[in-house]
């Protein structure tokens, strides 16, 4: 068994067992061969502010070797070895293969909690008919603006502040990942309060809302980031059919379920595991 790194010269052997993906390609990809044969890949995100696993994957023909674990503890030294000292995963909490994520990140020093956030589906004809469109609402407002239009500086004032102030980690790495037309910032008194980041999904008119944060605790506030990534979606040049999302963010749980309770949310829970430098244990065991 062997850890590589995937580069252009050997990713054709690769390809048929890395996921597709939207967007850039991440910023470190990892496989795992044996015997010569391509068998996991592993996906990284590396910032200035922390290093995410986007994802870990290793064929049913070759699991149970312990090359799972070959390849988080290599993505482990990898992120460790960055000036953050800190590597973050996050994953439903029901999936068939959730118990053994949970095992894998105990035995290396992962802090692993459990949140339960509720998902939305809305067609574009829902969005229309919500609360938030309705009356004189949809006049465009200077306070919020696109991602876009957000010098870098602002972006490094955004990750720290979620960084001190929220539960769930913020990393450089959505921001790779996002349609920056459509994602939202909201400004107050020159600071950044609010953030609505959208990312395409697999079909070209599904969008989903990745992330909803609020530095405010001000409803109103919530409603006008809401109501201009609303605007900005519907202006989509292929047309939006569905948006999905999750939201994570005790204030704009509150809207939401405000303005969408005719929709039912289905609440689906999620782990997130952040492994900092000095707690690393590298893993052990043989037959992940």
């Amino acid at each position: 068994m062997e850890i590589v790194l995937i580069t252009q010269r050997n990713s054709e052997k690769f390809q048929e067992i890395l996921p597709e993906y939207r967007g850039r390609i991440p910023s470190m990809l990892l496989g795992c061969e044996k015997d010569g044969i391509a068998a996991g890949t592993a996906g990284l995100e590396m910032t200035e502010d922390g290093c995410s696993l986007g994802w870990l994957w290793v064929d049913p023909e070759f699991r149970g070797g312990g090359m799972g674990g070959a390849l988080l503890d290599a993505a482990c030294r990898e992120a460790l070895e960055r000036p953050a000292g800190r590597l973050t995963v996050t994953y439903p909490a029901d999936k068939d293969w959730s118990a053994v994520m949970d095992y894998m990140l105990a035995v290396r020093g992962f802090s692993v909690m459990a949140h339960r956030y509720p998902t939305y589906r809305i067609t574009k004809e829902q969005l229309l008919a919500s609360p938030l469109l309705a009356g004189d609402e949809k006049k465009i407002n200077p306070h919020v603006v696109p991602l876009s239009e957000l010098e870098r500086f602002r972006l490094q004032e955004l990750l720290v502040e979620c960084r001190l102030e929220r539960e769930y980690l913020v990393s450089h790495a959505a921001f790779g990942w996002v349609d920056p037309e459509r994602s939202m910032v909201l400004l107050k008194d020159g600071h950044v309060m609010g953030l609505a980041l959208v990312r395409p999904m697999e079909t070209e008119d599904s969008l989903c809302l990745d992330l909803l944060y609020l530095r405010t605790s001000d409803a109103r506030e919530g409603i006008l980031l809401l109501q201009q990534t609303a605007l900005a979606l519907l202006r989509h040049p292929a047309g939006l059919r569905e948006l999905s999302f999750t939201c994570m963010e005790e204030t704009g749980m509150r809207i939401c379920s405000r303005l969408l309770g005719e929709q039912a949310a289905q609440w689906e829970e999620f782990c997130q595991g952040t492994l900092f430098a000095e707690l690393y244990r590298p893993g052990r065991e043989r037959h992940v």
